[in-house]
C-alpha cells in the first residue's frame, strides 16, 4: 500500500489554539464549499468522496426531515484545519451518529467510500483531539455507525480517544489500488500466465468484431445523455448478475446527475466508453482526485452490453486498454474501490490491498445498549438466514 496514505498523527505548533464550531443548517453547509475544498486539497489524498460536492449533493438528495447536521469545523486562529462531516439520524428509539454520505435505503445505496475526518496530515493529532473534546462535552447520540472506513483513517484515532462503552467492527473487504507508475509492458508482465493469454486472445476476438477505441463522453455538453449511456451499460451488467441495478432508482440517478453538474468543468469526472467500430460495448464512470503528486482515478461503476461475456470479456479488455491510456496520461493510481468478495476479478491485476471496515461504537445509554444487542443478534442469525434461503431455494427446484 502507498506509504503516503499512512496516518502519522502529527501536531500543530502549540502556540496556535484550536476551536471547534458547529455547522447545523443547510445554508451554513452550502457556504462552507470553498473553505472545505481548499482544506481537502491540502490533505494526503483529496479523493472525491470527501469533497464538498459529494457531501452536499448527498444531503440534498437523501437527508430526511428529522436528520440533523453535525458538521464540526476546527479552526486554528482563523484558518480551517479540520472538518468532521457528521449528522444525526433520528430513529424511533435512538439517535445514530453517521457520516454525511451514508444512511440512504439499501436499494439506492450510493456508497461513500473511505469516510473520514478531513485534516492535513501534519496536524491531525491536535485536530482529532479538539473534535474528541467537543464530542465528549456535547453527546447527542446513542450509537455511531461509519461504513467503508480504511484501517488508517483518522476516525479510528477518534474512537480510541473517545473510549466508548462498546465498539463493534466488521470487515467490508478490501480496497484495491493499482500502481500505474510504470510502463504498460511492466504492468502486463506482472499478470499471471493465464491472464496474459486471455488478454491476447480476447482482444484479438474483439478486433475481429471491428476497430477498438476508447473515448471520454463529453459531460460538459450533455450530462443527461452521457449519464444515460453509462446507466444503460451498468444496468445491463447488474441484470446479467441477477440484480436490479441502482441507476433504476430515481434518487440514485438524481444524485449522480446533480453531482456531475456540480463537478462540470473541474476535470474530476470522466465517463469512459470502449467502442467497436464506433459502437459502444462497455462503459465506466470515474471520479478523479486533484492530487498533483499522485493523480488517481476512482472507478466508481462500470458495465457492458455484450451477451457473450465469457467469450469476449469486454470489461477485462476495457480495463487493460484503460490502464495503457492512463499510464500515457501520467495517472499514478487506479482505485477499484472496495470489494467484499472473497475472490475478486480485481485480484487479476495484483493490486495493493487495504482493509475496509464498518465501525460502530455504543454509548452507555439504554437505547445504545438495546441497539448493540439487536445488532449482535442479527449477526448471530445471519448464517442461519443464509442457510434457510439456500434450503428453500433447493426445495423450490425439486
Amino acid at each position: 500500500m502507498r506509504t503516503s496514505y499512512k496516518n502519522k498523527n502529527q501536531t500543530l505548533n502549540k502556540a496556535h489554539s484550536l476551536n471547534v464550531s458547529l455547522i447545523k443548517n443547510q445554508s451554513e453547509f452550502h457556504n462552507l464549499k470553498d473553505n472545505w475544498n481548499e482544506l481537502l486539497n491540502k490533505t494526503v489524498e483529496p479523493h472525491p468522496f470527501l469533497s464538498w460536492e459529494w457531501h452536499f449533493t448527498w444531503w440534498e438528495t437523501f437527508a430526511k426531515e428529522n436528520d440533523q447536521l453535525l458538521i464540526l469545523c476546527v479552526h486554528s486562529d482563523s484558518e480551517l484545519v479540520g472538518i468532521a462531516p457528521f449528522y444525526i439520524k433520528k430513529r424511533a428509539l435512538c439517535k445514530v451518529l453517521k457520516s454525511i454520505g451514508e444512511g440512504e435505503a439499501m436499494k439506492e445505496a450510493i456508497i461513500t467510500h473511505y469516510q473520514d475526518i478531513i485534516s492535513e496530515n501534519h496536524n491531525s493529532l491536535d485536530v482529532v483531539d479538539a473534535i474528541t473534546k467537543y464530542m465528549n462535552a456535547n453527546k447527542q447520540w446513542d450509537y455511531a455507525e461509519f461504513s467503508f472506513v480504511l484501517d488508517n483513517a483518522y476516525l479510528n484515532t477518534l474512537i480510541d480517544n473517545l473510549k466508548p462503552f462498546l465498539v463493534l467492527n466488521n470487515s467490508l473487504g478490501h480496497r484495491y489500488v493499482l500502481n500505474l507508475k510504470r510502463s504498460f509492458d511492466e504492468l502486463y508482465s506482472s499478470l499471471g500466465k493465464s491472464s496474459k493469454k486471455s488478454f491476447r486472445s480476447k482482444k484479438n476476438r474483439l478486433k475481429k468484431e471491428g476497430e477498438l477505441s476508447l473515448e471520454s463522453l463529453d459531460v460538459t455538453e450533455d450530462i443527461d445523455e452521457s449519464l444515460e449511456t453509462h446507466a444503460f451499460f451498468h444496468t445491463h451488467r447488474q441484470q446479467a448478475l441477477g440484480r436490479k441495478g441502482n441507476f433504476l432508482e430515481p434518487n440514485f440517478k438524481k444524485f449522480h446527475t446533480a453531482l456531475i453538474k456540480r463537478l462540470n468543468g473541474t476535470g474530476k469526472v470522466d465517463i469512459r466508453v470502449l467502442n467497436v467500430d464506433d459502437s459502444p460495448i462497455a462503459c465506466s464512470l470515474n471520479y478523479l482526485s486533484n492530487n498533483t503528486e499522485n493523480p488517481t482515478v476512482y472507478s466508481y461503476s462500470s458495465g457492458y452490453k455484450s451477451k457473450d461475456d465469457a467469450r469476449l470479456s469486454p470489461m477485462f479488455i476495457f480495463d487493460m486498454l484503460e490502464f495503457e491510456s492512463l499510464i500515457d496520461r501520467n495517472i499514478a493510481y487506479y482505485d477499484f474501490l472496495s470489494s467484499t468478495d472473497a475472490v475478486s476479478y480485481k485480484d487479476t491485476y495484483r493490486c495493493d490491498m487495504q482493509a475496509v471496515e464498518r465501525v460502530r461504537w455504543f454509548e452507555l445509554t439504554l437505547p445504545g445498549l438495546v441497539a448493540f444487542m439487536v445488532l449482535r443478534v442479527r449477526k448471530l442469525l445471519s448464517p442461519m438466514k443464509s442457510s434457510l434461503k439456500k434450503f428453500l431455494l433447493k426445495i423450490s427446484k425439486t
